[in-house]
């Protein structure tokens, strides 16, 4: 279960794989004219990115942006905003304008729609794994097309919208991977910007200092790491180790490393197909008994009703048992 073909190298990679992250580009916007729409609280993760022309974004309580041709723009939380040509308009309700248009691929066009363009999507993560990232998110990260990473993200906003265009075979797939291609490089992105990163799991990822460490326990999560082992391997103090640490993730170390082993056991859990007690040393726990009652104590429920919940999530909604009740 935690070997070198199943996570990938590095914590940010193992964390997007446990989100089970996944994107997609589904409505496009095309404007000219004077115009002014405004859109609901976003609903989880929602990714925009500007093709053609320029906008403005106004934000619950903010002042307007200024949008250029290749930002990109990443949703979460917060209160309704407003995308238009003018901030001074009076905006009209979004949704409205998307009623009755296809599903499949939802478009709206403004004026005849020759100056300004933008496409809209979603990107979605576990429920059970995906806190730790969502968590560390801003209201609207906002990335612009003059960053030092403008090529990457330029190739591949165009190779997404000549997807889009010429529908090709497979396009859909190579769609959807260039869409994420595009999510995990603006992540990278904000992780470069280490002060706008909050307290957190993403900022620790972007911090040098870290790595080590952090490494250490996402390569062994069933070790019996010390801190002095952890502090070691960053190449500093255990009190420095230990303060920045906490500064950085909002965690202990230790208290780190057991989070990620239940992020671990969450996902075992739901695809492993041995038997609990075969892989529970693997995430350092000297019997099933010890996970059970850590798991429990974390979750709030025991890992067979856990496992038993998840899995009949993935059933037809007619076949579904009744809920399990929570664990006191």
């Amino acid at each position: 279960m935690i070997d070198s073909s199943d996570l990938l190298a590095d914590p940010l990679s193992d964390l997007l794989r446990l989100a089970e992250v996944q994107t997609a580009m589904t409505g496009q916007l095309d404007a000219q004219g004077p115009w002014s729409l405004s859109f609901p609280p976003p609903q989880g993760l929602k990714l925009f990115a500007v093709v053609r022309g320029e906008a403005w974004l106004t934000l619950a309580g903010e002042a307007p942006r200024r949008l250029a041709p290749g930002d990109l723009m990443l949703m979460h939380r917060g209160g309704p905003y407003v995308v238009g040509s003018d901030p001074a308009l009076p905006p009209e309700d979004a949704m409205l304008r998307f009623v009755g248009v296809d599903p499949q691929r939802p478009r709206v066009c403004l004026g005849d729609g020759s100056e300004f363009t933008m496409i809209g999507g979603h990107v979605t993560l576990s429920e059970d794994c995906g806190g730790p990232m969502a968590g560390a998110l801003p209201v609207c990260l906002l990335v612009r097309a003059d960053e030092a990473e403008a090529p990457v993200l330029r190739w591949l906003l165009e190779s997404l919208m000549r997807e889009r265009s010429l529908q090709r075979p497979g396009h859909r797939l190579m769609a959807e991977q260039l869409t994420q291609m595009l999510f995990v490089q603006m992540l990278r992105l904000h992780l470069s910007r280490s002060q706008a990163v909050d307290c957190g799991w993403l900022r620790a990822f972007g911090d040098a200092r870290l790595q080590p460490a952090l490494r250490c326990m996402h390569e062994q999560p069933g070790r019996a790491w010390t801190l002095e082992e952890l502090a070691g391997a960053a190449a500093m103090s255990r009190t420095a180790f230990a303060v920045r640490f906490k500064a950085v993730v909002g965690l202990a170390p230790l208290a780190y490393l057991s989070e990620w082993r239940m992020l671990l056991a969450r996902r075992a859990l739901r695809q492993e197909a041995r038997p609990m007690a075969a892989w529970v040393g693997e995430l350092g726990y000297a019997s099933e008994s010890a996970f059970s009652h850590a798991f429990k104590r974390v979750v709030g429920m025991s890992p067979a009703q856990y496992r038993q919940r998840s899995r009949s999530a993935l059933l037809p909604a007619t076949a579904q048992p009744e809920p399990l009740p929570q664990a006191a």
